[in-house]
């Protein structure tokens, strides 16, 4: 990998420890990388404001190529978080579907807004379920009418795996033609609008700093870094990815609590 000009990270299970940290290591690292000219793109699930605070342990700002492709490519930022691309998030209605099928299959559903996030059909959640450090307040479909819908970030499912699973098997096919439907973890499932999705980002981001696919190196863990993984020759999966996804990627790096991101880079890049 000897011209990569790009590298694209999930966050939450492959960037990230299971502490939710960079460690030292990591920012070390893709500073260093960002010093050589090469861009670090943080590629999540997440909104911009959850990704923030890890951009300035990166220093993405003094960097012209790094950025965000955030909300499973919904939106792209670049390195002074200035919105390159956005495209039309969920409404009321999306929610009221998935709040049927949160009540059918007895799987508790998560709202996320700008400024918080509501749980639905549900009193608590286990919180080893959770992917990221959401503070998520109980709530029901009357108050959720009431927020402001042009704030609503993304619909989430999230149970044990066994439902989780059950769910995925028995969904009508209808609503797959009409949604992004991608498990992040075995007990998570995130929703998007169909034809969105982090290969969709990914692109955009590339077509809008002119490189290549091959420039890209690319680093995932969930079903929904498959459709970035798919795009480029240079995809990596960490050891604790879903078993599903390790078959579309061409490496297989350590986990993310051994930094295997930035071990691969170390070897592989710099």
């Amino acid at each position: 990998m000897d011209k990569i000009r790009l590298i694209v990270s999930d966050m939450d299970g492959t960037l990230l420890n299971e502490k939710q940290e960079l460690s030292s290591d990591t920012i070390k690292i893709l500073i260093q990388a960002q010093q050589q000219g090469i861009g670090v793109v943080l590629a999540s699930g997440r909104g911009l404001k959850d990704l923030i605070s890890y951009g300035k342990q990166l220093e993405l700002d003094q960097y012209p190529l790094s950025g965000y492709v955030t909300l499973n490519g919904l939106e792209l930022y670049d390195s002074k978080r200035k919105c390159i691309e956005k495209q039309q998030r969920l409404t009321y209605a999306d929610i009221i579907t998935f709040n049927k099928i949160s009540l059918k299959y007895q799987i508790p559903l998560i709202i996320f807004f700008e400024d918080t996030s509501y749980l639905l059909n549900s009193t608590s959640i286990n919180k080893s379920y959770l992917v990221d450090n959401s503070w998520v307040e109980n709530s029901n479909m009357d108050l959720i009418k009431k927020q402001d819908e042009t704030k609503l970030l993304k619909i989430v499912l999230c149970g044990n795996e066994e439902s989780i699973e059950y769910m995925l098997n028995h969904l009508d096919e209808n609503i797959f033609n009409q949604y992004e439907i991608s498990k992040v973890e075995k007990q998570w499932v995130e929703i998007n609008p169909k034809g969105i999705n982090k290969g969709y980002g990914l692109l955009k981001y590339l077509n809008q700093y002119h490189l290549a696919k091959d420039e890209v190196v690319v680093f995932g863990n969930g079903e929904n870094d498959i459709s970035m993984l798919k795009q480029t020759p240079n995809s990596v999966v960490v050891e604790n990815a879903l078993d599903g996804v390790k078959k579309y990627a061409t490496y297989l790096c350590k986990n993310n609590n051994e930094d295997g991101v930035v071990k691969f880079i170390k070897e592989k890049i710099l």
